[in-house]
């Protein structure tokens, strides 16, 4: 069987779709440009609601919290950031920032209870931190 495509996202030239997410609400694309910048896209309208700046390396990961309400985003600056959805404005800053890696962080993910994030980095090394203090 043969996939086919329904829909395409234009967005700027240099810039990678990490991710699409669905929330009750819409339907939601993750893009990043290199310096680690990240766009937040509603597929529908095919338009930008929210830049994400803080990561100073390519996000290397990013994913929806169970709820919806929250993005995590790894990047290979070594850092882990928790992104709050609630009040779109159009740029926005990191709540909560997880530093503590070596190597660059490949992958990151909610625990199904929110409380924790888990992390694993090019190295090797797995990080278990608490969601709200970064600790």
């Amino acid at each position: 069987d043969t996939a086919e495509c329904i829909q395409t996202l234009k967005r700027p030239r240099g810039e990678v779709i990490v991710t699409v997410f669905s929330t009750a609400q819409q339907n939601l694309a993750l893009s990043t440009l290199q310096e680690g910048t990240a766009k937040l896209w509603n597929i529908s309208t095919q338009t930008c609601i929210q830049t994400l700046k803080g990561h100073r390396a390519y996000i290397t990961a990013a994913t929806l919290s169970p709820d919806g309400s929250t993005i995590l985003t790894a990047s290979w600056d070594r850092s882990v950031k928790l992104w709050p959805l609630q009040a779109y404005r159009k740029t926005r800053k990191a709540a909560v920032n997880f530093t503590g890696h070596g190597n660059g962080v490949v992958s990151a993910e909610f625990s199904a209870d929110m409380t924790k994030i888990a992390t694993a980095a090019s190295d090797g090394a797995a990080k278990i931190w608490n969601a709200e203090t970064g600790e």
